[in-house]
């Protein structure tokens, strides 16, 4: 009798268990989701102005410098300003890392995308620096 019991509850066990393991997404599907995204994040992108976001976000008292690791890299990149004018603006001023410019390229619109972001980034600090820097 105990053996009986013994394979029910092994037998429930693993039902149970097969039927709340989770699921892993299939990196294709992942790949395509991705590819969506940063096809709709570039069309946005692309209709912003760089430098007036940079002088709303000074207005506003809120004047970020958008950086980004090169890499696998520890240190953050300034686009747009010298090595110089990059530690002095990072001591005047806060810096934000915009997401998606990690290491991982998940298709041809995530790369337009970071490419055009790096773009913004470049005009958008250029006019910040003018206030960081002062």
């Amino acid at each position: 009798m105990n053996k009986r019991l013994s394979i029910v509850m092994v037998l429930i066990v693993t039902s149970c268990a097969a039927n709340n393991a989770p699921v892993v997404p299939d990196v294709d599907d992942i790949k395509v989701q991705k590819e969506a995204e940063y096809a709709r994040k570039l069309e946005l992108i692309l209709l912003k102005d760089a430098a007036e976001d940079a002088r709303s976000a000074v207005r506003a008292g809120l004047p970020q410098l958008l950086t980004y690791y090169r890499g696998r890299s520890d240190s953050l990149y300034i686009p747009g300003l010298s090595a110089v004018q990059q530690t002095r603006a990072k001591d005047k001023c806060e810096t934000k890392a915009p997401e998606s410019m990690g290491d991982v390229i998940y298709g041809g619109n995530h790369l337009k995308y970071r490419q055009a972001l790096s773009n913004y980034a470049v005009q958008y600090n250029r006019v910040i620096a003018g206030y960081c820097l002062r």
